[in-house]
């Protein structure tokens, strides 16, 4: 840390930490990443090992909440001209809260429609946060450290997503982890 502050440029910008927004913006980022990508790891285990569904059945089952949780990623842009950008990221946290609540509720025969509309409400929540997040990095980092600041954003969602997997898989008691 110490040699990438004496840099004229430094691989990591460590000055962007700085902005309270681009730093809570990360984090949000890294959070949603950790849930989404830990949680969708669990629900594949889920559908195969306690469902019995093939792995292709458990894919094509995982695909609706994708696409829904897509074309949901891409609604923000419009709904930030009237609503601030924090509301909007509050009440899709809450969404997301919803549908992971919903996944709670998951047994025995409805098991697979419990999933499936869960899965639903948490993309639907998580996507418009990564979508305005990202934004919101950028938007907090000056023009001249864009490319620094885009590079920090996506590397804190693939960690956010390894450590979900890593964090959540280990935590899976042996029921739904891999036999």
């Amino acid at each position: 840390m110490r040699r990438q502050r004496t840099l004229d440029t430094p691989l990591i910008d460590l000055r962007l930490f700085g902005d309270r927004t681009f730093s809570v913006a990360l984090g949000v980022l890294t959070t949603g990443a950790v849930v989404l990508m830990g949680v969708s790891y669990l629900i594949a285990q889920y559908l195969q090992l306690v469902l019995g569904l093939s792995p292709l059945a458990a894919g094509l089952w995982m695909l609706p909440p994708l696409g829904v949780g897509i074309v949901s990623a891409m609604l923000p842009p419009m709904i930030v001209r009237r609503l601030r950008p924090g509301f909007v990221i509050g009440l899709s946290l809450a969404l997301a809260a919803t549908g992971f609540a919903l996944l709670t509720q998951a047994s025995g025969a409805s098991g697979l429609a419990v999933v499936v509309a869960g899965l639903v409400l948490a993309f639907v929540g998580l996507m418009p946060v990564s979508a305005l997040g990202v934004d919101i990095v950028l938007g907090a980092a000056p023009p001249e450290r864009a490319g620094a600041a885009s590079a920090i954003s996506e590397t804190t969602q693939e960690l956010g997503g390894a450590l979900g997997i890593a964090i959540l898989g280990s935590m899976a008691p042996p029921s739904t982890a891999a036999r």
